[in-house]
């Protein structure tokens, strides 16, 4: 299509600030999110990109925030200046 390559990360909120160590000890295989295999366990997560390039989830979470408020401002047909974005601080596998 528009030569755009589409990457999917799984569960970026849970990985934010932590460490592969700290991960793996509250049960998240950082690997299976799409981490960097190349980290250390002391190091903070990072997630791999296509062609080697790696990013945090914190860059992650503010380009699909980025992305939202463009729909918005669309749909909206003004800009978007101040929003509120929830997001569960518990939930299960399914949610």
């Amino acid at each position: 299509g528009d030569g755009v390559r589409q990457v999917v990360f799984r569960s970026v909120k849970r990985l934010i600030g932590r460490s592969y160590a700290e991960a793996w000890e509250a049960g998240i295989d950082p690997q299976k999110c799409g981490a960097d295999p190349k980290g250390r366990a002391d190091d903070l997560i990072r997630l791999l990109m296509p062609g080697g390039k790696t990013i945090s989830p914190e860059e992650v979470l503010a380009d699909l925030i980025r992305g939202l408020v463009k729909v918005a401002e669309k749909y909206l047909k003004r800009p978007v200046g101040r929003a509120v974005f929830g997001v569960p601080a518990r939930y299960n596998k399914q949610q």
